[in-house]
């Protein structure tokens, strides 16, 4: 069975988007942001179990190109942590860029 193509909408009036996802395929959630959520001003999403949503570069490059009325990226990501601790910090340090702090965006982490 082929999967439809999702055609761009415009979505003026979206402005605020709260998602919760116990697992998100990243890659296809990317491309419904990048079709519907230009306007969105405040995204709050909380998932668990997928470390490609601790991507901070490829949210970056996301808000930058797709998402540029953002003011809110509050994002809670809920995992075990386990033997991966340094690892996970590691990525969770991306978050801090200059991008981050200039924005004010925030990334949150639950254990």
């Amino acid at each position: 069975m082929e999967q439809e193509k999702l055609t761009h909408i415009e979505l003026k009036y979206l402005k605020y988007v709260s998602l919760k996802f116990d697992f998100i395929n990243f890659h296809k959630f990317e491309e419904v942001m990048k079709k519907f959520f230009y306007h969105v001003q405040m995204l709050r999403l909380t998932t668990g179990y997928n470390e490609k949503c601790l991507n901070a570069k490829r949210w970056q490059q996301l808000i930058m190109s797709y998402m540029p009325y953002l003011r809110i990226f509050d994002i809670n990501h809920q995992d075990y942590i386990g033997k991966k601790n340094f690892t996970y910090h590691h990525i969770i340090n991306q978050f801090n860029s200059s991008f981050w702090m200039e924005k004010k965006l925030v990334f949150y982490t639950s254990t």
